[in-house]
């Protein structure tokens, strides 16, 4: 059987090397490497081409925001899972903006994480129900899945992400 690569992006070294031996303990995972910063994730991205990259919303010195589209653009068969401690009211679509296929609270428990992985793996988008019924409920209203982006000089949620919500989250 063949193992998921992953990279894991994160500005602690704590959380880099836990999630990491998280990865390495599953029979269909693997943490290829760790990146702590935007030239060590870049490199790694090259040097690994992992099936997933798990990336932090806030890098030092860096935005992860910003380097996921950055990945997502060079990379494009790179999944990318957003993971923070930030809430996902605020972030998550960001996130989604930003090329993620998922959003995931590092407070959620191992087997939710680990779930997140697994789903952003298999080509699907992992976000709470409340967010998936948030952005329906934004296109419900308008008539369009733009409308998930109101705000001014916000990117949009890309047609293709938007489809897979529709579908995951109204089946």
């Amino acid at each position: 059987m063949k193992k998921a690569k992953i990279i894991v992006i994160d500005g602690f070294p704590i959380i880099r090397e836990g999630l990491a031996c998280l990865i390495n303990r599953q029979p269909d995972l693997t943490a290829a490497t760790t990146a702590g910063s935007w030239d060590e994730a870049l490199m790694a991205a090259e040097q690994h081409l992992p099936d997933l990259v798990i990336a932090d919303l806030a890098l030092d010195g860096c935005n992860g925001l910003r380097l996921m589209e950055t990945i997502g653009s060079r990379f494009s068969q790179i999944k990318i899972l957003a993971l923070s401690a930030h809430s996902e009211s605020m972030y998550a679509e960001y996130a989604l903006c930003a090329g993620a296929s998922g959003y995931v609270r590092k407070q959620e428990a191992t087997e939710r994480i680990l779930q997140a992985i697994r789903e952003v793996l298999d080509g699907n988008i992992f976000i709470s129900e409340k967010l998936a019924r948030r952005i329906l409920e934004a296109d419900s209203r308008t008539g369009a899945a733009q409308a998930v982006n109101q705000s001014p000089g916000r990117s949009m949620v890309k047609p293709e992400i938007f489809r897979q919500i529709k579908q995951q989250f109204t089946t």
